[in-house]
């Protein structure tokens, strides 16, 4: 019986024209063993892909990606995921492999009582003779590695397939998990990251094969082709499984027991996901060329009916006029549990349901809904290693989310005293550690940063200070430039800095270096301060405290005021402050002290309070002589006279 479904299962995919050449299956579950694609069908499937959002000049050689075929089958009772990967590895390096690693992350994750793993059964070749692959799995490490039978050349092809089984850790807690109840209608099997992924290799670091990370997003990934077979069982009993997962559904169909849903991404991704509940309730809606879906429990409609469809809709309009085109046919937003805001991964982003327990729900739904659409552009479309440079997206995710909520919310002035450039001065007041940037997640381990604070807070409000600097215009030509240059590739800072500098016309060297390099930020202060009466010249002098400590010297324009000593302001400009800096003013008014001002986004290390560094001018008197050191020689002068009246009376 259970062979008869499958092969009817086998036919109606046929029917409905899937270009695979080969699906294999078994009397147990659909096994991914397919032979590769052709790259001729591959270039096909891409032409025939009607859409406006289609790229007549792919920023990618088609035949030059690796394919893989997700092939997955859900076990309702015991929350495992059996699977098959069927991977047609291309070789795009200018190096000879002898073996090829791949991260298996569950055994990584939090759980409340049943850990995660991923349990593999056997790798294979593919073809006419095939053979088994030797692999090793190190399971503290979350790897394993595949050893070829030969080396694996510069633009040469293996086609091999993993047949695996993945537990999901229990708890609401990480990336993969099971968590609720039936009785409540609110039980969930999220599946992410949790199959045998390809490790990327660089000219950087090699083969990277860093574990599971409890810190950031510890990912990093290429794209390639995917398609994704996704079952799951029928229960009488119980209401139907939805199923929200990458890419678009292209068929399903449903025997006595279970229902098998195929879904094609139409472009290169970097990874697969899915989401399934008997209890989720869907909206969909057809907006700029894009089905956005919307996922949640009955628990939760009170706030996500309508409203988060509305947001994301509104998200996905604006980031697509201001960084570029969202190429792909779908995007889901999902309810879930996680002990996080949310997740984001291609074509598909994770809210977390607890939103209830936040002052304002409904602004912190918007808040991560709209942030986790805007990785769609910045870690999706533009990869990066978010563990060696996880600041580059976090960073320009948050600066988007805050641009998104000052054009929706302009009333409330969101850059009118900007949240972020006080937590910024008053962070080392508080914390006492260092914050670099530009560091990876394992710096960030040794030198004591917080890699929250350096990802979420300080480097999207470098780059607010940046926007400043430059004007709207030529910051967001330089984000489009960034987006049309590294879409479908993965981008580093100096990829970033490179697209600010085409369009400024000049080296931003001296920005992007102390603000993404420097561990701490400056200590103004004004050292000292004179005022020739004879010449009317004020002298004084800036220095930043912390210079020594720092590798490159700030350039940072500063409001700096000087009054008169009935606190009348005679004096106020912005002036640029290099390191420490000698300045000089002509002044018909006698200065009395000076002032230099920490407005809109200047960043300087501060206490709470005090957002501004203060000098009193010393007084002059007779010819210009310094009033302390006028009043210290009458001292000693009335000292002298006193001792020759006393010695006279002796």
């Amino acid at each position: 019986m259970r062979s008869e479904i499958l092969i009817k299962i086998s036919v109606s995919i046929l029917i409905m024209n899937i270009l695979l050449s080969n699906l294999i299956l078994t009397s147990y579950f659909i096994d991914s063993s397919i032979q590769t694609q052709s790259d001729n069908k591959i270039l096909d499937k891409f032409s025939n892909f009607e859409s406006p959002k289609s790229l007549n000049d792919p920023p990618y050689e088609s035949d030059h990606l690796s394919n893989y075929t997700l092939s997955v089958k859900l076990h309702e009772e015991n929350a495992t995921v059996e699977g098959n990967l069927t991977v047609d590895y291309y070789n795009d390096d200018l190096v000879s492999f002898n073996r090829i690693p791949f991260h298996i992350y569950p055994s990584g994750m939090n759980f409340t009582q049943k850990s995660g793993n991923i349990t593999i059964y056997e790798v294979k070749t593919i073809g006419e003779s095939q053979t088994f692959l030797d692999f090793q799995v190190i399971s503290s490490e979350h790897l394993m590695w595949i050893n070829l039978t030969e080396p694996l050349n510069p633009t040469e092809r293996i086609s091999f397939y993993i047949h695996f089984n993945t537990t999901l850790p229990d708890g609401g807690i990480d990336r993969s998990n099971y968590h609720g109840t039936d009785e409540g209608f609110s039980k969930i099997f999220k599946f992410a990251v949790a199959y045998p992924m390809p490790a990327v290799y660089d000219d950087k670091d090699g083969w990277n094969i860093d574990p599971y990370l409890q810190t950031g997003d510890p990912f990093y990934s290429d794209m390639a082709w995917y398609d994704f077979f996704i079952e799951v069982p029928i229960d009488p009993e119980l209401p139907d499984f939805i199923v929200a997962a990458t890419g678009e559904l292209m068929e399903s169909v449903t025997d006595s027991d279970s229902t098998i849903y195929h879904y094609e991404t139409h472009l290169p991704v970097r990874e697969l996901t899915f989401s399934a509940s008997r209890y989720f309730i869907c909206e969909s809606i057809l907006a700029n060329n894009v089905n956005i879906s919307t996922f949640f429990l009955p628990k939760s409609q009170n706030y996500w009916e309508n409203f988060a469809l509305d947001v994301a809709v509104q998200a996905v309009t604006l980031f697509n006029e201001t960084f570029g085109a969202y190429f792909f046919p779908t995007l889901n937003i999902v309810e879930s549990y996680t002990n996080y805001g949310g997740m984001e991964h291609p074509l598909q982003v994770y809210i977390t349901e607890s939103i209830y327990v936040y002052d304002d729900p409904l602004y912190y739904l918007e808040l991560i809904i709209a942030h986790e659409t805007c990785h769609q552009w910045f870690y999706h479309i533009i990869g990066n290693d978010e563990i060696d440079a996880g600041f580059l997206d976090e960073g320009l995710v948050v600066w988007a989310t805050d641009y998104y909520f000052d054009k929706k919310y302009p009333e409330r002035n969101l850059y009118d005293n900007y949240y972020l450039q006080y937590e910024i001065r008053h962070y080392y007041s508080i914390e006492q550690s260092p914050n670099k940037i530009n560091q990876s997640v394992y710096e960030c381990y040794t030198s004591g940063s917080d890699y929250w604070y350096i990802a979420y807070k300080k480097a999207p409000m470098i780059l607010h200070k940046l926007r400043v600097f430059l004007g709207d215009e030529d910051f967001l030509s330089s984000i489009q430039l960034f987006f049309n240059r590294f879409k479908f590739k993965i981008a580093w800072l100096s990829d970033l800095e490179e697209s600010f500098e085409y369009v400024y016309g000049k080296s931003l060297d001296w920005f992007f270096k102390p603000w993404f390099n420097n561990k701490f930020l400056p200590i103004y202060s004004i050292t000292s301060g004179d005022y020739d009466t004879n010449s009317s010249v004020l002298n004084i002098t800036i220095k930043d405290r912390n210079e020594e400590y720092n590798n490159y010297q700030y350039f940072q324009q500063l409001t700096l005021e000087i009054y008169d000593d009935k606190a009348n302001t005679i004096f106020s400009n912005e002036i640029w402050i290099n390191g420490t800096t000698f300045l000089s003013f002509n002044l018909t008014t006698i200065p009395d002290k000076v002032r230099l001002i920490f407005t809109d986004s200047v960043l300087a290390q501060s206490i709470p309070g005090t957002e501004y560094v203060e000098f009193v001018i010393p007084k002059r008197i007779l010819n210009g002589m310094p009033f302390f050191s006028f009043f210290i020689s009458m001292s000693f002068g009335i000292i002298f006279i006193i001792r020759k009246i006393r010695n006279k009376k002796k």
